[in-house]
């Protein structure tokens, strides 16, 4: 683990490595935290109630108190989100409750267009309160009366309904904002793999490396080790910052958002791979991070919610990993489990495995 540890310090010495490893990230979430925190906005909710029973009505009361929310027809709504009257917009369809109490899971129908991920801690709040009704009708087991005789316990606060809050309004907005950029620093921070194993190859010790008993496989495995490890630890200190500095919601598993990004630093760590394998220098490798990153994060969602952007953009997004990997921490922060991000995993494992392959289909130029 000679080389492993010769890495380290040869990435840990060069102050530039460290800004883009902790103060980028950290700079933008400053950002985005000052951008949120001005002007206490109340998001304005548009609903649209075709049930009409008492869990529609309490889900309206309970709304009311932490939004601004207007009762609306669905043509009303669709106007005002043109108009950006409103935010976000909900529309409960006929016979929901029933469907709710018979267990057949039925679902809301939402819309947003505004910009930013504001609707967030309105969204986890309404899945949590549901998801409280949901094992209330499961409880009863699809017995009406017994589950109105619950709401009716609940609404006169004789029980509560157990559900995991976000805490402030906005924490789960500025949480998946703040991933964006970390994700972002996360890739760029994979380009030094690339530098690193170029550089060697320019000034020879490539070669004399390979002229020792360390195997090309050996040398390629301990820099893409050295790289995933430094990504581990600049995960966990930003979300140590993000979390103990800046008081931000990391959901209601920790551990969970950390498994997703530590999927992530797979497909960075592939990803630099790829470049090494694909460039003749470092000037390309610089060239091609910059063309590609920065794309890729916009298409992704990093810098703005995929929802605004054209259909045939948001159709292109699904070919990058920032897609998956932001998709589905925002269904771990929303507090769903690990499993439902299954799909988003697998497809960012996907990503890991192509870009590796894209790095070692050609060692032709690995020659004396």
């Amino acid at each position: 683990m000679i080389l492993f540890r010769n890495n380290v310090k040869r990435i840990l010495k060069e102050k530039s490595n460290l800004v883009t490893m902790i103060v980028v990230p950290v700079f933008f979430i400053i950002m985005i935290i000052m951008m949120n925190s001005g002007g206490g906005y109340i998001l304005k909710v548009g609903i649209v109630d075709e049930d009409a029973t008492l869990l529609t009505e309490m889900l309206q009361k309970n709304l009311d108190k932490r939004t601004e929310l207007v009762p609306m027809t669905e043509e009303e709504l669709q106007e005002g989100l043109i108009n950006m009257k409103v935010d976000y917009g909900i529309v409960i369809p006929k016979g929901f409750t029933e469907d709710l109490i018979d267990l057949k899971n039925p679902q809301l129908t939402s819309y947003r267009i505004k910009e930013g991920n504001i609707a967030l801690p309105t969204i986890i709040y309404i899945e949590n309160f549901l998801g409280g009704a949901k094992y209330l009708a499961e409880g009863t087991q699809g017995n009406e009366d017994l589950f109105y005789q619950g709401l009716m316990l609940y609404k006169n606060g004789s029980m509560k309904m157990v559900s995991q809050q976000t805490g402030e309004d906005k924490t789960g907005e500025v949480t998946l904002a703040s991933l964006g950029f970390l994700v972002m620093s996360m890739m760029f921070f994979s380009t030094f793999s690339a530098n690193m194993v170029l550089e060697d190859r320019e000034n020879k010790t490539f070669y004399r490396v390979l002229a020792s008993p360390l195997s090309l496989k050996k040398y390629m495995l301990e820099n893409q080790m050295t790289f995933l490890a430094l990504s581990q630890l600049q995960v966990i200190l930003v979300f140590l910052i993000m979390k103990f500095v800046f008081k931000m919601y990391l959901g209601p598993s920790f551990i969970n958002l950390y498994i997703l990004l530590f999927i992530f630093s797979l497909v960075s760590v592939s990803f630099g791979t790829a470049l090494t394998g694909l460039a003749k220098d470092t000037r390309q490798v610089n060239a091609m991070a910059s063309f590609l990153i920065s794309p890729m994060v916009m298409l992704g969602g990093g810098f703005w919610p995929r929802e605004i952007m054209p259909e045939i953009l948001q159709t292109i997004g699904k070919f990058v990993p920032i897609t998956w990997v932001l998709q589905g921490a925002e269904k771990i922060l929303s507090g769903q489990s690990l499993g439902m991000a299954m799909m988003d995993i697998s497809i960012l494992l996907l990503f890991s495995l192509i870009f590796f392959l894209l790095g070692t289909w050609r060692r032709a130029d690995v020659s004396l």
